[in-house]
């Protein structure tokens, strides 16, 4: 009984000694059993587990491979050589010192649907659509990171294959360490990938409320690509929030080009980003709904700044810098953009973008657009239905400048607001400056340019405005075109100049303005125009670029005038123009000072039809001393010619036809008609008086003048020293083929001489022609009204002379060859009384003067024949027969009488004028002329 005893007691002994043994070679069964069982109860399948055998302070794992569905997707993840490292008090506990895993992976499958494989049918609402997990509060997101039951877990290398993805991560490997101390995370964590360079996350905190999170890589410098933290405090029933942002914007845009396609050039864009942000938001918050619920702002800061060596082609060396501070709601995003940013870049303008005349003087490189921000530029984005609202309030000004060159653009915006470009309403003001004064020629006909434009820009729902402020300019100084040339002209805007550009309908539309343009001297062959003021209205201009139309009206002041010693009145002038592509039309009025002088007219041009008219009207121009005076218009008087009264009026239409594009070689066909109208036209040449001189002709030209109808000329009076009146004339011009000048056609000419008639029955005048032959035709010569021309005291007579003068004109003069005057039958009486001293002289000089003058005393003829030759030097050779008898002598016997004479004609006729004393006749028509004028003009004057 002893023995069995003792027996049991050591076998009691051993089995106490041997349980331990027992159990601890049985633990991987056991444990491998345990797990498994755990495993499956939480949806892992295909589980594999081996696991060694523990010892006082590490435990490995050699294996532990499941799959798991995880949101409709299949997880496959195999550990190999897990060891964990513990302290056996602190075992007890649940708590590891360390957990090493050196290898691993993970597969990704397509999702649970459709993988046949899994056995499970794929309709199962309950599998397919798992309970949802509800909403997290913002107080529970910031809640600490759970305690992990290890100080440290270290991951030596654990691929990744997504079987589902073909971008950059569907292969990488993960490795890295994570600490956990006093509650607090730290993790560091590296990627690697066949397509993607090394990557490493860092992160530490005690909550997602309060941690940093960084980006980093070993191949990029900085080595930082984007750093985050966040800071949360609670305050009362709220929590507080704080955070900052930084980033290297040229990493995280070669990072991100990784899996999704970025620009080529945009991704040599590089810089840095900070941002910063402070809220005060309830625990409560819901974080599914916080963009749409929450009322209170989150604020921050932010700074950029960013470079780009190059943007499409069009810039290069993009440079930005800016920073300023940001408030965001639910609904609105609102930011603050500080005064010391700003922008700048070069651009690159294509040649054709250049208009031809311009492009020897603007480079086409490195044109440089700078953009600042003189004061804070205020903005936000207010979230609506339809689309975001934005709003800025502020300065931004631009500035666009060529190295090199004067040209200077500048351009600010102080407001913009809208959903999008089409409903953009913006305002702004702009100035556009500079100076040329070499390379012009010969592209653009101006030596030197210089400009200056301000004004305000707008943009209202598609329609841009553009409004010149008042000084607004544009000078130019222009070389010589031919004989024509304006040394200066400046345009000058006096009213707001404002313009509007539908961009919608592409059609714009001007409110009407008022220029000034300033031309101080003008000159064209020998002539000089000096204009005092020249006013420039714009009443329309609208349209498109195919259907635009424009009025206005030009006025020009105080035109003054020389050309050498010609200095006609100074004149005003009116032009009211419209213009269309199809027609433009101007209509004019000209007036001198005193407007006395008027002319007026318009122009109208056919753009489709090429033809064009030109109609002109004068007003009728009364020519008196106190009136128009040409010695006045033209000083000092050069011509022994003067007006002294009379009228003229005229009117004439132009018509041209523009050769095409296609014929550009070609003249233009010109026509034209003007109306003469001369109204008792009276004055003098010289000491020789005209009276009345009056006609009304109508010339055409096409390659030359001519007339569309012999005109009537008619002259009163002719006063030569030999009065000649009554002057009548048929005057034609003939278009002469070859010539520019016209054919002279003079058809029923005559006049009163002696009480007589003189008449050509037809002449020609042919320019080109050097001499010209024609026949004066006389009848009815007073013989009485001759002998007077002898100015001899009792000498006088009677009877009537016809005949013909033939008459040639040449280059040198005029000339009369074998002209022959004769009494007309039955004759007439001379009779020649002289004085007794005058007798007694004549008979002691020639005795057979007494004879001649008893015989003259009353001398009956039947024949008188004057033969006449004169030359172009003024020389008259007189060749007289007279037959007849003094019934008183010599019982009525026959006596003829042969006499030659020689007179120097321009001589006599002066003597004539002398001793009519023609000059004083001048003076007194010219003060009968002033007589008749003077009351006129203070009647209207009074009126």
């Amino acid at each position: 009984m002893q023995t069995r005893r003792r027996r049991l007691l050591w076998l009691g002994f051993a089995s106490l000694l041997l349980a331990p043994m027992v159990l601890y070679g049985s633990f991987p069964f056991i444990a491998t059993a345990l797990l498994q069982e755990e495993l499956s109860k939480n949806g892992f399948k295909h589980i594999t587990i081996q696991l060694g055998y523990p010892r006082t302070n590490t435990f490995q794992v050699q294996e532990l491979a499941f799959e798991k569905d995880i949101a409709e997707t299949l997880y496959k993840c195999t550990l190999h050589d897990m060891t964990f490292t513990y302290r056996l008090t602190e075992l007890f506990n649940g708590q590891l010192q360390h957990i090493a895993i050196e290898r691993g992976s993970v597969t990704i499958g397509r999702p649970v649907a459709a993988d046949v494989s899994t056995g499970q049918d794929v309709t199962d609402e309950t599998s397919a659509s798992p309970e949802q997990a509800p909403p997290l509060t913002l107080d529970e997101l910031l809640k600490p990171f759970p305690i992990l039951p290890f100080s440290q877990l270290r991951i030596g290398e654990i691929s990744i294959h997504r079987s589902s993805d073909d971008s950059p991560l569907q292969n990488i490997s993960l490795s890295g360490t994570l600490d956990h101390h006093d509650g607090k995370w730290q993790a560091q964590i590296g990627v690697d990938g066949a397509e993607i360079p090394s990557y490493e996350f860092t992160l530490s905190g005690t909550s997602l409320g309060d941690a940093m999170v960084s980006l980093h890589s070993p191949t990029t410098t900085p080595s930082t690509l984007a750093q985050f933290s966040s800071q949360a405090k609670p305050v009362a029933d709220n929590t507080h929030i704080q955070g900052t942002l930084t980033a290297n914007i040229g990493n995280v845009i070669t990072l991100a080009e990784r899996f999704y396609p970025i620009d080529q050039e945009l991704s040599k864009l590089a810089g840095t980003l900070s941002l910063s942000w402070t809220s005060t938001i309830p625990q409560t918050t819901k974080l599914d709904t916080f963009i749409t619920t929450v009322s209170k702002t989150l604020d921050g800061t932010f700074q950029v700044q960013a470079t780009l060596p190059q943007l499409q082609g069009h810039a290069n060396n993009l440079k930005v810098a800016a920073q300023g501070w940001f408030s965001a709601a639910h609904d609105r995003v609102a930011w603050t953009i500080l005064e010391n940013s700003y922008a700048s870049t070069n651009i690159r303008i294509d040649q054709a973008m250049i208009p031809e005349p311009a492009r020897s003087i603007i480079p086409r490189k490195d044109h440089h657009l700078s953009i600042t921000f003189p004061r804070p530029l205020k903005g936000a984005i207010e979230f609506q239905k339809q689309a975001p609202f934005v709003t800025a309030d502020g300065l931004v000004q631009s500035e666009y400048r060529i190295p090199d060159s004067p040209v200077k653009l500048r351009a600010s915006l102080t407001h913009a607001s809208g959903h999008s470009f089409e409903d953009l309403m913006a305002e702004g003001e702009f100035l556009l400056s500079g100076m040329l004064d070499r390379q012009l020629e010969p592209d653009i006909p101006a030596k030197r340019l210089e400009w200056n434009f301000s004004g305000a820009l707008a943009m209202n729902n598609q329609t841009m405005r553009v409004s010149l402020r008042p000084r607004s300019f544009l000078q130019a100084s222009l070389p010589p075109i031919k004989e024509f040339h304006i040394p200066e002209a400046t345009l000058t805007f006096v009213q707001p100049f404002t313009i509007s550009y539908d961009l919608n309908h592409q059609l714009w539309n001007a409110e009407p303005s008022f220029l000034r343009l300033t031309t101080p001297q003008i000159s064209w062959q020998d002539m000089t125009i000096q204009v005092q003021d020249t006013k420039l209205t714009m009443k329309q201009l609208k349209g498109s670029l195919s259907t635009w139309e424009t009025q206005g009206q030009v006025v020009l002041l105080g035109i003054e005038t020389a050309n050498k010693n010609i200095v006609p009145p100074k004149t005003n002038w009116k032009f009211a123009f419209s213009a269309q592509p199809r027609l433009f039309q101007v209509k004019f009025l000209g007036q001198s000072s005193d407007k006395q002088l008027s002319l007026y007219g318009h122009i109208n041009q056919n753009m489709i039809s090429k033809e064009g008219t030109l109609a002109l009207k004068l007003t009728p121009v009364s020519l008196s001393p106190m009136g128009i005076n040409l010695k006045e218009i033209i000083n000092p008087w050069p011509n022994p010619v003067d007006i002294t009264s009379g009228q003229l009026s005229g009117e004439s239409q132009v018509t041209w036809t523009v050769p095409s594009d296609s014929d550009s070689g070609s003249s233009p066909q010109l026509a034209a008609k003007a109306n003469i109208s001369i109204d008792g036209l009276s004055g003098h040449y010289d000491n020789i008086i005209f009276d009345s001189l009056s006609t009304n002709m109508t010339l055409v030209t096409a390659d030359s003048w001519a007339m569309a109808q012999p005109a009537p000329v008619r002259l009163n009076k002719l006063e030569t020293g030999v009065t000649i009146s009554n002057m009548s004339m048929m005057l034609d011009l003939e278009a002469f083929p070859g010539s520019t000048l016209p054919r002279v056609h003079i058809r029923d000419f005559s006049a009163q001489l002696f009480d007589g008639e003189m008449g050509i029955k037809e002449f020609t005048f042919i320019p080109s022609k050097a001499r010209h032959e024609f026949t004066l035709q006389a009848k009815g010569l007073d013989v009485g009204k001759i002998l007077k021309l002898e100015q001899q005291e009792g000498l006088k007579g009677t009877g009537l002379l016809d005949g013909n003068i033939p008459l040639v004109l040449t280059e040198e003069g005029v000339e009369v060859l074998d002209g022959l005057l004769s009494a007309r039958p039955p004759g007439g009486i001379i009779q020649y009384h002289t004085g007794e001293g005058t007798a007694d002289v004549l008979k002691n000089t020639n005795e057979n003067m007494n004879l001649v003058l008893q015989a003259l005393s009353n001398f009956h003829y039947d024949v008188l024949t004057i033969g006449a030759d004169y030359d172009h030097t003024g020389t008259l050779l007189l060749r007289t027969k007279l037959q007849g008898k003094n019934p008183a002598l010599y019982s009525g016997k026959p006596i003829h009488f042969n006499l030659n004479v020689e007179e120097n004609i321009p001589a006599l006729l002066k003597s004539l004028q002398v001793a009519k004393d023609i000059e004083g006749r001048i003076e007194k028509l010219i003060q009968r002329s002033e007589q008749t004028l003077i009351p006129g003009l203070y009647n209207s004057e009074s009126k």
